[in-house]
């Protein structure tokens, strides 16, 4: 299981944003307090339901929002490439 999930994190980074990706990587423990919770009856008290809250909105804000950002800027725009690049490093 371990293997399959590093392995979809792996082919994650060659399409996405390296700091989306590992953030949406790393709130594995979102479900496992989540599973828990429902299978082992953990307790729930408002310091955890807090702090797993704000971590489903913190994952939440780079994505949904990022997502719904570039869709309102429309279509990034395309370099210039008969222009050169980098006109201030030129002497």
């Amino acid at each position: 299981m371990t293997y399959s999930a590093y392995y979809a994190y792996l082919r994650s980074l060659k399409s996405g944003q390296v700091s989306v990706n590992t953030m949406i990587f790393r709130l594995s423990f979102v479900l496992t307090a989540f599973l828990a919770i429902v299978i082992l009856g953990e307790a729930v008290t408002w310091r955890k339901l807090l702090g797993l809250s704000s971590a489903v909105l913190a994952a939440l804000s780079l994505t949904v929002l990022r997502a719904w950002k570039s869709r309102r800027r429309g279509p990034a725009a395309k370099p210039d490439l008969k222009k050169p690049a980098g006109g201030w490093l030129r002497r």
